[in-house]
């Protein structure tokens, strides 16, 4: 449910790992790390390749893979087949964010989730602070009336034995209070007897060494 370590795979110092940062960070604490790559050019895709197999044998709990906008040659990075098969594979789930809401690589296919923008992968990541203090409260209320409904459950049983209490002869109350008495000395008789034979036992044991 909540995510701790979350691996980045983009390009360094670029627009999007600051977003996925700032969307991260305003929402959770979580542990974030870099693996930068080149997301355009000729190299790009054995780039990313690299940087994401790094962040999977790191074994974070999610990798966002992602960039900015671009157009359809700037994207062609995520169009690789060996990226593809390498997201498809992965054990550890991967959120593709690439370009923008119009746009679909392959990559964004075999991803676990697809986001819009990186702002939007970042936010889903993880419940806001605000959302967890609201369901902290819930969980509080909910179990603020089972325990109250709990004791008045006790509360009505105790009344309940009460009157059938009162409502008995003078001898039978006697009686009553009288075996009551008898089973909790009994129990304390008992309790008793344990202590002593576990003293006795440790003093043996001391005796012993």
């Amino acid at each position: 449910e909540f995510v701790n370590n979350v691996g980045i795979v983009t390009a360094n110092f670029s627009a999007a790992y600051n977003d996925i940062l700032v969307a991260l960070k305003s929402r959770f604490p979580v542990s974030t790390v870099l693996y930068p790559c080149q997301v355009q050019g000729e190299n790009a895709a054995k780039s990313i390749i690299r940087a994401l197999t790094a962040a999977i044998d790191d074994k974070v709990d999610v990798i966002i893979l992602g960039r900015g906008g671009g157009s359809n040659s700037d994207l062609s990075a995520f169009d690789d087949e060996e990226l593809a098969f390498k997201i498809a594979e992965s054990k550890v789930p991967i959120i593709t964010c690439i370009g923008h809401s119009i746009d679909e690589t392959i990559a964004d296919r075999v991803a676990s989730k697809v986001c819009i923008t990186p702002t939007d992968a970042g936010n889903s990541i993880n419940p806001s602070l605000a959302e967890v203090k609201d369901s902290l409260s819930s969980k509080k209320r909910m179990l603020i009336d089972l325990i109250t409904a709990v004791l008045r459950d006790y509360e009505n049983a105790l009344s309940f034995k009460k009157k059938i209490f009162l409502s008995l002869s003078s001898n039978k109350r006697i009686e009553l209070l009288k075996n009551t008495l008898e089973k909790k000395m009994n129990l304390f008789v008992s309790l008793f007897k344990d202590v002593i034979i576990r003293q006795k036992e440790m003093l043996k044991n001391k005796k012993d060494h």
